[in-house]
């Protein structure tokens, strides 16, 4: 029977789960550290949104593999949630998709 309430880590331990995988695969665009926010969708599901702090733009496979790396290493915690993950380079008002590469 599957379990009706889903265990969520808190943004700390996730902080935890991410960091390594952040530093390994975004190292190359000058990764600096992660902040951790749970909010709901729009659907009103509970999902995590993290900002990696980064000094060069980040090409969209780079954050399309870390997030299933993020996902999959959460999962193995127990935590279900969806993962967004975006960035954010020092003196950069645009955030999120928009500082994504292509």
């Amino acid at each position: 029977m599957a379990n009706l309430h889903p265990a969520f880590l808190s943004p700390e331990d996730v902080r935890e789960v991410a960091l390594p995988l952040l530093r390994q695969r975004l190292g190359r665009f000058a990764f600096d550290d992660v902040s951790v926010r749970e909010e709901e969708d729009f659907d009103g599901e509970n999902v995590l949104r993290l900002t990696a702090d980064v000094a060069v733009k980040v090409p969209a496979k780079a954050l399309i593999d870390v997030t299933a790396d993020i996902h999959s290493a959460l999962r193995r915690q127990g935590d279900e949630r969806y993962v967004y993950v975006s960035t954010r380079r020092p003196g950069s008002e645009k955030q999120g998709d928009e500082d994504v590469e292509d």
